[in-house]
């Protein structure tokens, strides 16, 4: 449902003096400082040094303008892991966890809005787990790699994200400190020791 919150009613409609395009960048640029909830017509406007309303020139409401900012997260995080996959595909699979864990590192406010805060939307997709392009690619690159069928390298995959996801949460709150080193060498002995697991079950 789309409405306008109190102080940033809609007023007459204006000619809009800045893009879409602008207006998203602005209130990216606030989510990736502070969080989803620091969007509000004032904060943006006050980014752009306009008052509130143009936004609205754009934007019926403020839950338009936070969806859209999730969209832009979401191809911010996906252009990272097919940046990093594109250099190394054999091991992609290594790569997606790897590049998980330091986006929760580098980017901690844009890892809670994609993986742990409620979504702006019903549902925009998933965006790292089995049906997602990053799983179906490391799906394949463990098939290769192990030489196992396909529904075991996603049983592998979906294992291991486990502790992806673990070890994200807990590097981005300061529980864990893990240098690149040791991310990448403690994600390739979880896909060896569930590989192995896989092979003894079969």
């Amino acid at each position: 449902m789309c409405y306008a919150l109190k102080g940033e009613e809609k007023n007459m409609p204006l000619k809009p003096k800045y893009s879409r395009e602008e207006i998203i960048d602005a209130a990216f640029a606030l989510a990736r400082e502070k969080d989803m909830s620091a969007i509000s017509a004032r904060a943006v406007g006050k980014r752009l040094n306009v008052s509130s309303s143009p936004i609205f020139t754009v934007f019926e409401c403020m839950e338009q303008l936070r969806a859209e900012v999730w969209k832009r997260a979401v191809a911010f995080f996906d252009e990272r892991i097919q940046q990093a996959c594109a250099a190394h595909p054999e091991t992609s699979f290594i790569t997606i966890g790897a590049e998980t864990i330091k986006f929760a590192i580098n980017e901690p406010n844009l890892f809670r809005i994609l993986f742990v805060r409620q979504r702006p939307a019903p549902k925009h997709g998933n965006i790292i787990m089995t049906d997602s392009k990053a799983a179906a690619m490391a799906t394949q690159a463990i098939t290769n790699a192990y030489r196992i069928d396909g529904e075991s390298a996603k049983k592998i995959y979906d294992r291991v994200w486990i502790y992806t996801f673990g070890t994200a949460i807990m590097s981005m709150t300061g529980m864990l400190s893990l240098n690149d080193e040791q991310i990448y060498d403690n994600l390739s002995r979880q896909y060896e020791a569930n590989y192995l697991l896989i092979k003894t079950q079969s």
